[in-house]
């Protein structure tokens, strides 16, 4: 009852500014669908609330749905579908812009671009070209139902922008947001564009709160530069610039030794733990299985 209680004082006290808490849950892979019982949601919401850096409560609390209302990326933070650290079998890799931001126009958008991809090939050795005809990636500005997506946008706020994992190399930006370019103002498109573009070169979200792959908008920065966490994570897909090795990251995603999926599903999953593109997705939802002590006593196929 005093859960009831709460989360009905959280849809009374910010309903406005977040259409449903359950649908979002869901649709960043915290609560699955046809969840049975007022636990279940329970457990969502701390999960959600642990990956955000939150107290766990487990209640909707003002943080939490203040946190849920703040524009973010539509990606999910728990992707069974990404299998999180894909990558691109090349380094040169080529993009095209279909069409551009009028909030900035066709200049500063493409310069915009340019400068996010630049972003991830100063600490690697990827290279973006712009191209015509058949690219590699290809950036899209559309608003609610578009092209042949299955994600629709939702308008002003909410959803930013989402990106496809390789070998896919979409990336989409809602139009109905306000781009701005070096202002506190409006949609920082630089921050967007760079984390999306973290997306498709094979990066998941990060729980690191002020990095570049942390689900939630961070607003306008100056200077911007990649966090340690994002080049750690970015490097062990690709290696540092000319090709150095690099250490592991100092900042794992999951350091409780924890299984966010349950023992059960990470057990039938462990072989996961042997590959390294399987990495982030196994240490982000069964670090318990893969990364602590028993890790020894389990039989990895």
């Amino acid at each position: 009852m005093t859960f009831l209680m709460l989360t009905l004082l959280g849809f009374l006290t910010l309903c406005d500014a977040l259409d449903d808490p359950v649908d979002f849950l869901k649709r960043y892979g915290y609560l699955q669908t046809g969840y049975s019982n007022p636990n279940s949601l329970s457990e969502a919401i701390k999960k959600m609330q642990k990956f955000a850096n939150l107290p766990e409560t487990g209640v909707l609390d003002k943080p939490t749905l203040n946190l849920m209302s703040t524009p973010r990326c539509g990606i999910s933070d728990h992707d069974h579908s990404g299998y999180s650290s894909s990558k691109w079998s090349k380094n040169k890799l080529t993009y095209k812009i279909i069409n551009h931001t009028p909030d900035l126009g066709l200049a500063e958008t493409a310069r915009i671009i340019q400068e996010a991809f630049n972003k991830w090939a100063q600490v690697t050795p990827l290279t973006f070209t712009r191209a015509q005809g058949t690219t590699d990636l290809v950036i899209d500005f559309a608003n609610l139902r578009h092209s042949s997506c299955s994600w629709d946008f939702d308008g002003p706020g909410g959803v930013l922008a989402h990106a496809f994992y390789p070998p896919d190399g979409r990336a989409h930006f809602d139009d109905d947001e306000h781009f701005t370019d070096k202002k506190p103002t409006g949609t920082n498109l630089l921050w967007v564009a760079a984390h999306e573009f973290g997306h498709a070169i094979g990066l998941t979200h990060s729980s690191v709160q002020g990095s570049l792959m942390f689900p939630y908008y961070q607003g306008y920065q100056d200077p911007f530069v990649l966090h340690e966490n994002d080049i750690s994570r970015i490097q062990q897909l690709y290696g540092g610039r000319g090709g150095a090795t690099v250490p592991p990251p100092k900042t794992t995603l999951s350091p409780v030794c924890t299984n966010f999926y349950g023992d059960e599903y990470c057990k039938g999953i462990a072989y996961g733990c042997a590959y390294d593109h399987w990495k982030d997705f196994m240490s982000t939802n069964c670090y318990k299985t893969c990364f602590c002590k028993n890790l020894k006593k389990l039989k990895v196929i």
